[in-house]
């Protein structure tokens, strides 16, 4: 009876470890960038999308055009107009041509 036990629980592990090693892994996800900004600090998804589940606060105002053009400062402006028009926001998600659009997100 032990060794019954002792070979089902064997077949058990290595049946869990073989099916473990055989997951794909999914090769889109990454970790984003944290900004610090005054009252806190913000996730940043740039042309991506958050996977945990979110509610939208609302769209970041941004303007046309920035000085440098560079998509640093666009980042910039959106973090800070985030946590400014949304003080409860977690993250932004800035998307569009030129990082032209961001919404102000909490995460569920």
């Amino acid at each position: 009876m032990k060794k019954i036990m002792l070979t089902a629980a064997l077949c058990g592990f290595m049946f869990a470890a073989s099916a473990q090693s055989e997951t794909k892994q999914d090769k889109s996800l990454a970790k984003v960038d944290k900004v610090d900004v005054i009252g806190g600090s913000l996730y940043v998804f740039t042309n991506s999308t958050p996977v945990t589940d979110y509610e939208v606060l609302g769209i970041i105002k941004l303007p046309a055009m920035v000085k440098n053009g560079k998509s640093d400062e666009m980042v910039s402006i959106a973090t800070k107009r985030g946590k400014k028009q949304y003080p409860n926001c977690e993250a932004v998600v800035i998307t569009g041509k030129n990082f032209s659009k961001a919404r102000a997100i909490k995460f569920k």
